[in-house]
């Protein structure tokens, strides 16, 4: 028995599931899946940001043999294969690399984020910044939008870092991303999942073209400055044609495009996503 989950707390975020409650029941439909929302912080006492709270959302989901967490800023293809199908079963956390050391990585951190120093790129450092020795088992950091787990594997693994961390949150940047990384890979329960069912619109701008998808992505992301306070769900009430036609070619290339960075979801594409 398998479950999708997703985390809606507070009236933003009830407003972004409910525009894209269709796709995340059809989709848990088409995995033969429970599509579980938790509308609860899992550490009521918030000594932890919600972010760093999912290292802690396992423990709710022991009932499961696996369950798949997707953010809610994403857009699933209709023809993407079930995410239960890439189960490694002798792991217990899959999640995609960041494409680190790899062009479009460079790219968009030099050209976007404008981080021009090299050393900062790096696996090494990217983990020792976050307070872990490096050991030889790492493979690299992970974005936390899209991931698959065994809870009753990895459950106490995460919630025990996030408790002896919670003691002292301000020793180092606390999220879920470098802990979950680090504890797997450590573990040797760590596996790579296929970069199609998390597809980052921030990287498919520096894919193709960079310079020119660089320069669109900025112009829809400046006309949709002001609206995004207007309509704090994403649902971008105005889209440049060249944008929506990289969302569009990207989606049909790819199982599932994630919208981190505050990217706004094309909500009229040419075919059904749902």
């Amino acid at each position: 028995m398998n479950a999708i989950v997703v985390i809606v707390i507070g009236a933003k975020y009830e407003k972004i599931y409910e525009s894209n409650r269709i796709q995340l029941e059809a989709y848990a439909k088409r995995c033969n899946a429970t599509l579980e929302i938790c509308r609860t912080p899992p550490d009521q006492s918030m000594k932890c940001c919600l972010l760093t709270q999912k290292l802690l959302i396992l423990r709710q989901y022991l009932k499961y043999e696996w369950i798949a967490f997707l953010d809610l800023d994403i857009v699933i293809a209709q023809d993407a294969p079930s995410i239960f199908d890439a189960i490694v079963t002798s792991k217990g956390f899959g999640a995609v690399l960041d494409p680190r050391g790899q062009p479009k990585f460079d790219y968009i951190n030099i050209h976007w984020f404008k981080n021009a120093n090299p050393k900062n790129l790096t696996m090494q450092w990217y983990f020792q910044d976050q307070g872990f020795a490096l050991n030889d088992k790492l493979i690299g950091s992970i974005n936390g939008g899209v991931w698959l787990c065994q809870p009753k594997l990895v459950a106490d693994l995460f919630a025990n870092y996030y408790c002896a961390k919670a003691k002292s949150p301000d020793l180092y940047p606390m999220y879920e991303e470098a802990p979950m990384a680090y504890l797997t890979q450590s573990n040797d329960l760590f596996f790579a999942l296929d970069e199609k069912f998390n597809q980052q619109i921030i990287y498919l701008i520096a894919d193709k073209n960079p310079s020119l998808n660089t320069r669109i992505a900025k112009w829809q992301s400046w006309i949709n400055k002001p609206l995004n306070k207007i309509f704090p769900t994403r649902t971008a009430q105005f889209i440049l044609k060249p944008y929506e036609d990289l969302v569009q070619k990207s989606l049909e290339e790819n199982y599932i495009i994630h919208f981190a960075g505050n990217f706004p979801i094309p909500k009229k594409l040419n075919h059904q996503i749902h």
